[in-house]
């Protein structure tokens, strides 16, 4: 699976840059390209963003393009102590080695199934849990990783309990009057939570929830991705709107129309069609 370098990444200096402080770091040159996803993956600002059958892998230097025919990739994860993943339709699981990407998962014969089952194949993103094995999930699939490196599906029970878990998160005491009706897994096994009233928490790893004010009705009716920035939370939501909290509110960001966000210590990226856009400076 040799890497093919179809597209190249934008230079600083020649960069699409919006008013609002972002720079267009990426830009395919595939005309159909559309990157949904994108994970910081180190704390030297490596990122990486995927859609399609894309992966682009960026950070300090040139940015490099992987085509994986076949592939319908949604989620991108991963990163630290965890193996970076690329996910998606088809019990796809790719992981980058250090080197390549190495296809751990893919149902070859998924086009042979019908519609119905076909979609219970949809992979969506990952997570860790307690000392759990590495788990990947869909609206209903649910693959857990095996010391060998392989890919399993866990029993009925198994797979309800994970399943719940990936989306609903920790079924631990929460705030006073909050009915859940969102969960999106941070790093290091943190979560957002987001209630029917309206409110939003962070909550920690210990399941402590700090409260970050009631999120906007976009975020209510269509919330994509979560990142977090030290103390402010990020939101990408309904009508490609960003939205930011820093405790008390949510406040929208201007900001260029992106579908999935992710944050590291210094900058905030972001993905949209074929672009990569990054802002240090929110």
């Amino acid at each position: 699976m040799a890497a093919v370098a179809l597209l190249v990444a934008l230079s600083a200096a020649t960069a699409p840059a919006s008013p609002h402080g972002w720079e267009q770091i990426f830009s395919a040159t595939a005309p159909r390209a559309l990157l949904s996803a994108i994970a910081v993956v180190d704390d030297e600002g490596t990122w990486v963003a995927g859609g399609g059958d894309l992966i682009v892998r960026g950070g300090k230097g040139p940015a490099e393009a992987h085509s994986e025919p076949g592939a319908f990739i949604v989620g991108v994860v991963g990163g630290g102590q965890e193996p970076v993943l690329a996910v998606g339709a088809d019990d796809l699981i790719l992981r980058w080695d250090g080197h390549a990407w190495v296809r751990e998962s893919f149902a070859a014969d998924a086009p042979k199934l019908g519609r119905s089952r076909r979609r219970r194949l949809l992979l969506q993103s990952a997570f860790r849990r307690d000392g759990q094995p590495l788990t990947a999930y869909g609206p209903w699939r649910v693959l857990t990783r095996e010391g060998d490196g392989t890919w399993k599906g866990p029993a009925e029970a198994d797979r309800y309990r994970l399943m719940t878990l990936a989306q609903m998160g920790p079924q631990g005491p929460l705030p006073k009057g909050c009915d859940r009706l969102q969960w999106r897994w941070l790093p290091t096994g943190e979560g957002w939570l987001g209630c029917r009233d309206g409110r939003s928490f962070l909550v920690g790893a210990d399941g402590a929830a700090v409260e970050h004010g009631r999120m906007p009705k976009s975020c209510i009716e269509g919330l994509g991705t979560v990142a977090r920035r030290g103390n402010t939370l990020f939101a990408a939501c309904d009508k490609e709107t960003l939205w930011r909290s820093d405790g008390a509110r949510w406040d929208r960001m201007q900001a260029p129309k992106v579908e999935a966000i992710a944050a590291d210590a210094r900058c905030l990226y972001g993905v949209a069609g074929g672009a990569v856009w990054r802002n240090c400076s929110p």
